[in-house]
């Protein structure tokens, strides 16, 4: 198990001061949820959180409040995170589709300046290459890159939306 520590002077530092939703339901505060993001993509692996809240001894009983704020707002930024996933890949395999289309296109066109031998023709072979590589760039840069990113990002989500969560007095 990882542990986060936190310590707060009073529970409002939790929170988004500008939402105005009772404390269950309000939005933590930018800083905190970043930095509690950070220390969840940080944990090795799978491993299970713990997020450890030290607070002046009067707020121990809030811990069922605390820890509901948590993993509400957790859980929906990643049910989040997984729409704009979905969505991504439809896009992401129209893109593939249409990156494969202008790559054949162009090594299509290619061979109809194969038996030109003037410097035109070799800079046209070559451009077309080029473009149809170009075309697969970022598709291809997603399936092996961003979609690895992405997993770790939502994998820290869900970790902090099941998260046990300790408020201890100092």
């Amino acid at each position: 198990m990882a542990d986060i520590e936190i310590r707060l002077d009073r529970l409002e530092q939790l929170y988004d001061g500008l939402d105005p939703a009772p404390f269950r339901d309000k939005a933590l505060d930018r800083a905190a949820e970043a930095y509690l993001l950070e220390c969840a993509e940080d944990a090795p692996g799978d491993a299970a959180l713990r997020v450890r809240i030290t607070v002046p001894a009067a707020l121990v009983d809030r811990q069922p409040e605390v820890a509901a704020a948590i993993h509400a707002h957790f859980g929906w930024l990643w049910e989040r995170a997984e729409r704009r996933r979905i969505a991504r890949g439809r896009v992401h395999r129209v893109a593939m589709v249409l990156g494969l289309g202008v790559l054949l296109a162009a090594l299509g066109l290619r061979r109809l300046f194969e038996v030109e031998t003037s410097e035109m023709a070799q800079v046209l072979r070559e451009g077309l290459l080029i473009l149809g590589w170009v075309a697969l760039w970022r598709p291809v840069e997603w399936v092996l890159f961003d979609t690895w990113e992405h997993r770790q990002r939502r994998s820290a989500l869900r970790r902090l939306s099941r998260a046990e969560v300790c408020l201890r007095a100092e």
